[in-house]
């Protein structure tokens, strides 16, 4: 079974009071590097995400290691420079 390490980018609109939040996916095997869509969405969402891009690009069967969030800016999030 494939594994992946998923590293969570939030960011908070402090206008609207929304979150928001963005993945990187590590491949275990192989090193290679997937990034989700910035989307709303707060808590542990970033996972959700997570889960639906590697069924929907990369594979079936699979486990998540959770690699943790934290917040940064709006721009690193959205371009997965974190």
């Amino acid at each position: 079974m494939r594994k992946f390490v998923v590293i969570g980018a939030k960011w908070f609109d402090r206008v609207n009071g929304n979150t928001y939040n963005s993945a990187k996916i590590i491949d275990t095997e192989t090193g290679e590097v997937h990034y989700t869509r910035f989307c709303y969405g707060y808590g542990s969402a970033y996972l959700q995400e997570a889960r639906h891009y590697i069924r929907e690009n990369i594979t079936e069967s699979f486990e998540i290691i959770d690699g943790g969030s934290f917040y940064t800016k709006k721009s690193d999030a959205k371009n997965g420079n974190f």
